[in-house]
């Protein structure tokens, strides 16, 4: 075998492939999930004696519908309070009956947040995109997302 004939092959199917990438659409897939809290499971952990300080940690296991108020999934997460009455750090994975999002954010104890949507499993693998996360009156969150993989 000509391994400089194998070499040249490999970076030209490689110019093709990125040359390729560079013409293709980006298509982004809207989706709008809302999280009910107080269905599920919340857990708060504190091992100061304020109620609101750094390190509090909440703990989540709630139900996720979508906007027709169908459950399609759950989220599962957790939030620890670093700048305390301001701020959250936050991950959490909404399981999904077609596969899994999994998300990032640092959020505002009030108004809404952005979350970056950093991956995912089943017809989600390889997602990236944003999130828009707003606290409802009524104890719901509103999640909005704006995906592509």
């Amino acid at each position: 075998m000509n391994l400089k004939r194998i070499a040249a092959g490999a970076g030209f199917l490689m110019v093709a492939v990125f040359a390729g990438a560079a013409h293709a659409e980006t298509v982004w897939k809207q989706m709008t999930v809302i999280e009910e809290s107080g269905r599920g499971t919340t857990t708060v952990i504190n091992l100061n004696k304020k109620s609101n300080s750094a390190g509090k940690m909440t703990v989540w296991h709630e139900p996720v519908v979508n906007e027709s108020g169908t459950q399609i999934g759950t989220s599962n997460g957790f939030c620890i309070t670093t700048l305390p009455g301001k701020l959250s750090e936050c991950r959490w994975t909404l399981s999904l009956t077609d596969g899994t999002i999994a998300l990032a954010s640092t959020e505002a104890a009030k108004g809404t947040s952005p979350a970056a949507i950093v991956g995912g499993t089943g017809i989600y693998i390889g997602v990236t995109g944003e999130a828009a996360v707003t606290p409802n009156a009524d104890k719901t969150w509103t999640i909005q997302m704006k995906m592509k993989n």
